[in-house]
C-alpha cells in the first residue's frame, strides 16, 4: 500500500522515522518493553509533523503497550486501527521501506499489529468492535484480513464473528479454514500469560536464563520474546541464543517448541537443508507446517523442488495446503510467504487465499511438476490433489495438454471432478473433453464440462496472444502457430469409444500432417487454408498485429 495520507487531525514528526527505527518499534510493540530507542524518542515520533501514517501508527501503538500513549484523545489507537482498515487495499499495500527492512511488510500487517497492541493491553473489546464493523465490506480482501485479525486473537466472541461469516455467506471457505486451526497460540492466550514476566524482567540476559526452564510457561513466554529481540551487539552472547533455540527446536513440550522454531526462523535464516532435515523429523503436523512457511518465506522459489519432495510424502492434508499451494505460487511468481509471516504469532491462513503477484509459470517449472505428477508422486489427500491439478491448468497448451489431461485421465474418479478442468486453454483437447461429456456424471459437474467445450469452440486467436507457441509476426510459421492451436470448424476428429480415447491420449503433438496454406495477396498477409481432415479452406488475416481466422469458405 503506498503510504497513507494521515487525517489533517493527526500531526506527525519534525523528522521521518528512518527504516531501523521502524523495525526497533515493531520489537517494542512484540515485546512490551523498549527496544533499541528511549521513550522520549517515541513520543517524538508519535507528535512530530513530517512522519508518514505508518510511523504513527507504529509509535502510537509501541506507547500504548508501554502505557504512555497519552495525548491523543481524540485519536485513540482504535480509531487509528479503523482508519488503516478504511485505507486497506490488496496489491498496492507494500509500504515503500528501507532496505534494512525485510521486504512485504504492508496494510495486512498494520492491522495485525495494531490488533496484537490492543488485545495485550486488554483492549481486546475494542478491536473486535473496530473489526467487526468491516466484515461487511466489499472488498474480500479486506474481509479476508479482518476474518485473518479476528482468528489471531481466539476468544469466543471473535469466534463466533468467524462463524457467523462461516455459515452466512458464500466465501465461507476462509472462515472455516481459519476456525480449523486449533493448535495455534492465539493472542487472548499470550495475553493471559504475560504477567509470567512483567516487562520490566524481559532483558536479554533474562529472558535467556528463562527460556533455559525449558518446558515451564515462562520459558514458553521467554522464548516468544527472544524471537523479536535485535541480534546483540556481542556476538558471543548472540550465538549462545541462537544455539539455545536451535536445541529447544525438538524440546518434547508442543508450545515451547513451537515458538523456538519461529524465534530460530526470526533471528537467523539457517538453511534449506536445516528446515528439511527438522521437517522430515517432526513428528507434529501443525510444526511441519510451520516449518513449510518457514521454507518459503525465508527462500521463496528456491525452496520449491525441496518442498515438492515433501508434499510426496506427507500424509496430513493440512500441511498437504501449504507445500501444494507454495509450489504453484512461487512458481507463478507469486509473493507466497514473506518474513512478516514468520513475525505473527498464529498462522496466516489467508495467504492461501490471496497471495501476491505472480503470472504465467515458465516452461522448466512446468515440466518439473508434470514430470512429479506423472512418475506417480500425487499428494494425498485427493482435495489437495485436485487443486493442484486445478492450479496447473492455466498453464497447459501446445505439447503439455495430453500429458496433463493423461494424468488427469489416471485419477480414479475424474466423473466427479471435472471443474478441475475449467482454466483449460487448449482448443485442441476438444475431441477428448467432448468424448468426456457423454459419460455418466453428476449434472453439476456435466454443466461445468459443458461450459468448458463452448469456450474452447468459441475461442478466437485475439484471445491466444499470451498462448506458448504462438507468434503474431506476417510469416508461414506463425501462421501454422495459430492454425494448430485453433481446431477445424465443427470439423476436427471425433471419439465415440474409451479405446479412442485412450489411443488419443497416447498420441504425441506434432504428428499431424501441415495444412496447405496458399497466399492469396503479394504481402503474405491474406492465405487460404486447407486442413487435412477438413473439407471446407479457412481464410486467414494478419490483421490488427497478428493473424486472425476470418471465415470458413463453403
Amino acid at each position: 500500500m503506498r503510504i497513507l495520507v494521515m487525517s489533517l487531525m493527526l500531526v506527525v514528526p519534525a523528522t521521518a522515522v528512518a527504516g531501523p527505527t521502524q523495525l526497533s518499534l515493531l520489537r517494542t510493540i512484540q515485546t512490551g518493553t523498549v527496544q533499541q530507542l528511549r521513550v522520549a524518542e517515541i513520543i517524538q515520533y508519535a507528535k512530530g509533523d513530517e512522519a508518514s501514517y505508518l510511523d504513527h501508527v507504529l509509535a502510537r501503538s509501541a506507547l500504548l503497550v508501554l502505557d504512555k500513549d497519552e495525548g491523543f484523545p481524540d485519536w485513540p489507537v482504535a480509531r487509528l486501527l479503523d482508519r488503516t482498515l478504511n485505507q486497506l487495499q490488496r496489491r498496492s499495500h507494500a509500504y515503500h521501506l528501507p532496505p534494512e527492512m525485510p521486504a512485504g511488510f504492508g496494510g495486512e500487517d498494520v492491522v495485525f499489529t495494531v490488533v496484537y497492541a490492543l488485545v495485550v493491553t486488554g483492549k481486546t473489546e475494542e478491536a473486535i468492535d473496530v473489526l467487526g464493523r468491516h466484515l461487511d465490506s466489499g472488498s474480500r480482501y479486506k474481509r479476508g484480513v479482518v476474518l485473518q485479525a479476528l482468528r489471531n486473537i481466539g476468544n469466543q466472541r471473535a469466534n463466533s464473528l468467524i462463524q457467523q461469516v462461516a455459515n452466512s455467506r458464500d466465501d465461507r471457505n476462509l472462515a472455516e479454514n481459519l476456525l480449523a486451526d486449533h493448535h495455534y497460540p492465539f493472542l487472548e492466550e499470550l495475553h493471559r500469560y504475560l504477567h509470567l514476566i512483567p516487562s520490566h524482567r524481559r532483558g536479554r540476559e533474562e529472558l535467556f536464563a528463562i527460556a533455559g526452564e525449558r518446558c515451564s510457561r515462562r520459558a514458553t513466554l521467554a522464548v516468544y520474546f527472544m524471537g523479536f529481540l535485535a541480534p546483540s551487539v556481542d556476538w558471543r552472547q548472540n550465538e549462545a541464543e541462537l544455539d539455545l533455540l536451535r536445541d529447544l527446536i525438538r524440546a518434547p513440550c508442543f508450545y515451547t517448541r513451537y515458538f523456538a522454531i519461529r524465534a530460530l526462523a526470526l533471528r537467523s535464516a539457517e538453511s534449506i537443508d536445516f528446515w528439511t532435515e527438522l521437517f522430515n523429523g517432526e513428528e507434529d503436523a501443525w510444526q511441519r507446517a510451520q516449518i513449510a512457511r518457514i521454507g518459503f518465506a525465508r527462500f521463496g522459489k528456491t525452496f520449491a523442488t525441496p518442498a515438492l519432495a515433501l508434499l510426496r510424502g506427507e500424509p496430513v492434508q493440512y500441511v498437504q495446503w501449504e507445500l501444494m499451494h507454495g509450489n504453484i505460487e512461487v512458481r507463478e511468481g507469486a509473493q507466497f510467504r514473506d518474513y512478516w509471516d514468520i513475525w505473527q504469532p498464529p498462522t496466516l491462513q489467508f495467504r492461501l487465499n490471496f497471495s501476491e503477484g505472480g503470472g504465467r509459470m515458465d516452461e522448466q517449472d512446468l515440466e518439473e511438476l508434470l514430470f512429479w505428477l506423472e512418475i506417480g508422486a500425487r499428494p494425498r489427500n485427493p482435495w489437495v490433489r485436485n487443486h493442484m491439478l486445478y492450479g496447473l491448468a492455466r498453464h497447459i497448451s501446445g505439447k503439455q495438454t495430453r500429458r496433463y489431461l493423461r494424468i488427469f485421465d489416471s485419477l480414479p474418479d475424474k466423473t466427479s471432478h471435472w471443474w478441475v478442468l475449467q482454466n483449460l486453454s487448449d482448443a485442441r483437447a476438444l475431441p477428448l473433453l467432448r468424448y468426456w461429456h457423454t459419460l455418466e456424471s453428476e449434472e453439476q459437474q456435466r454443466d461445468i464440462l459443458l461450459k468448458l467445450i463452448v469456450r474452447l469452440e468459441n475461442r478466437r486467436p485475439e484471445s491466444r496472444r499470451a498462448a506458448r507457441g504462438t507468434c503474431c509476426q506476417p510469416t508461414r510459421e506463425c501462421l501454422i502457430s495459430w492454425i494448430t492451436t485453433l481446431p477445424v470448424n465443427g470439423q476436427d476428429m471425433e471419439i465415440t469409444t474409451e479405446e479412442q480415447a485412450k489411443a488419443w491420449l497416447a498420441g504425441a503433438e506434432g504428428t499431424s500432417l501441415e495444412p496447405e496454406i496458399l497466399f492469396t495477396d503479394a504481402l503474405g498477409r491474406v492465405a487460404l487454408v486447407t486442413r487435412h481432415g477438413g473439407e471446407s479452406p479457412e481464410r486467414w488475416e494478419h490483421l490488427y498485429g497478428c493473424w486472425r481466422r476470418v471465415q470458413t469458405i463453403n
